[in-house]
């Protein structure tokens, strides 16, 4: 392996998120598993225990792992293979509309993504030798860097079509509008480093159950 080979995570956090992960020509992208618990609080409409999900921490360092292994050969590398890991994280706030168990739920599962990636990092340091970087990207900062525009007051429907505006022209394919903002992150990224014109040709897309 003579030249560099990147790979770039990109993460959009919460319990419904998704990661996408960059390799050569190829993305590949997954919900985060999470698992599920009941609250105490009955659903009016159903009249059945509301549930909130919560991020399986074991199922997402395994994901990572698996979606590293997808993207090089793990048993195959040596000391001098230039191998270089990117995760890209938004970075997430509280918002005053948030109710407390709202809140508490988006943070604990944003803590705990971070805390596993922080046990991943090391490792992959630790076992392959290999440098990993980890950088955390705003909405507003991610959103710049793409190109996509910033407007207050729309529809989820009229920001994720801005949001895949902005993504599409990079990718043979489609996917969840759910894992826009991974892609996008992850897209946010890689670009600053290898430049517009650099990227070659758009990445196969692929949603794997791995």
């Amino acid at each position: 392996m003579d030249k560099e080979k990147m790979i770039v995570f990109g993460i959009d956090p919460g319990a419904n998120g998704f990661v996408t992960m960059l390799s050569g020509d190829t993305a590949i992208v997954k919900q985060l598993p999470v698992y599920f618990t009941e609250l105490k609080t009955i659903n009016k409409k159903s009249g059945k225990p509301k549930k909130r999900s919560f991020l399986n921490a074991v199922g997402f360092i395994t994901l990572m792992y698996r979606l590293l292994a997808t993207g090089i050969n793990l048993s195959g590398i040596k000391e001098t293979d230039p191998i270089k890991i990117i995760v890209a994280v938004e970075k997430e706030h509280s918002w005053s509309s948030d109710g407390n168990v709202q809140a508490f739920s988006f943070g604990a599962n944003y803590g705990a993504i971070l805390a596993v990636l922080a046990l991943w990092i090391h490792a992959v340091k630790d076992n392959y030798n290999i440098e990993v970087k980890q950088i955390m990207l705003s909405s507003t900062e991610w959103k710049q860097i793409m190109g996509i525009p910033r407007k207050k007051k729309i529809t989820k429907t009229e920001k994720n079509k801005l949001v895949w505006n902005g993504i599409k022209k990079y990718f043979d394919g489609r996917v969840s509008s759910k894992a826009y903002d991974s892609i996008g992150i992850a897209l946010a990224a890689l670009l600053p480093i290898v430049g517009e014109d650099l990227f070659g040709n758009v990445f196969t897309l692929n949603v794997l159950l791995v």
